[in-house]
């Protein structure tokens, strides 16, 4: 079973090591959140532009 024997391996290691991989795993995860963050933002950003540019064209076309 997958569960004991990561069990059994955490169960090895030293308390205060625990508590440095814990803190490495959210300050990891953290790190990551904000790079997807910024990822969508730009995302985000791109296809409002694209948009806008879209309406902009078929104001241009329509007084045409």
């Amino acid at each position: 079973n997958l569960y004991k024997k990561i069990n059994k391996i955490l169960n090895q290691i030293d308390f205060s090591n625990k508590t440095n991989l814990l803190i490495s795993i959210i300050a990891f995860s953290m790190i990551m959140i904000g790079f997807l963050m910024l990822i969508s933002i730009f995302a985000i950003k791109f296809d409002y532009e694209t948009l806008y540019q879209k309406e902009q064209f078929h104001k241009l076309n329509s007084k045409r």
